[in-house]
C-alpha cells in the first residue's frame, strides 16, 4: 500500500524532532511517545481522512481529533469561545484548532512560545489522495507529542500556545 511507503519516514522524522528529550509522568517512555507520534501520523495521513483538504469535512474530523488530544493532554483553550478559531478567506470559512498549556513562573507565565503545525493538505486531486505524511500529519504529531510532554511537565516558567 503507497501511504505505508509515505508513513514510515514520516512517524522517522517526527520521532527524530521529538526525541527522548522530555521528562514526564512515570507512563511516559520512549516507547509509548513512538506508539502515540505513529498512532497520530497513521490516523491524519490515513485514506479514511482522504487527504485532509482545507475546509473539507476530514479536515474537520482531523481537527476535532487534535482538539480530542488537547483535552487528554490537559490543554486549556487559547479563547474564551473554546479551541476553535473560526476565520474566512474570501467566502470560504476555515477553523484553527489553538491550545495553550499556562506558565507557572509569576513573572513570565504571561510571556507564550508559540509551536504550531497545519492539519490541513492537498486532499483529493485527480482520484489520488494526497495523504501529507511527511509535513503536516508527522508536524502535528510532534506538536502534540511536546503539547503532552510540556504539559505533563510540573514547572513552565512561560506558557505555550
Amino acid at each position: 500500500m503507497m501511504i505505508n511507503k509515505i508513513l514510515g519516514p514520516a512517524v522517522a522524522g517526527a520521532i527524530l524532532l521529538f526525541g527522548s528529550s522530555f521528562v514526564a509522568s512515570a507512563q511516559d517512555t520512549p516507547n509509548s511517545r513512538k506508539d502515540n507520534l505513529t498512532k497520530h501520523v497513521y490516523y491524519l495521513a490515513s485514506e479514511e481522512l482522504k487527504g485532509r483538504k482545507a475546509g473539507s469535512e476530514e479536515a474537520k474530523e482531523a481537527r476535532e481529533y487534535i482538539i480530542g488530544q488537547f483535552y487528554e493532554a490537559g490543554l486549556v483553550p487559547f479563547f474564551n469561545e473554546g479551541f476553535r478559531q473560526h476565520f474566512k478567506v474570501g467566502d470560504r470559512a476555515f477553523c484553527n484548532a489553538v491550545g495553550m498549556i499556562e506558565g507557572s513562573d509569576p513573572v513570565l507565565k504571561n510571556e507564550y512560545v508559540v509551536l504550531g503545525a497545519h492539519y490541513d493538505h492537498l486532499g483529493v486531486r485527480n482520484g489520488n489522495i494526497y495523504p501529507g505524511a511527511d509535513s503536516n500529519a508527522s508536524g502535528v504529531a510532534t506538536a502534540l507529542a511536546i503539547a503532552s510532554g510540556l504539559a505533563s511537565c510540573g514547572t513552565r516558567p512561560c506558557g505555550f500556545i
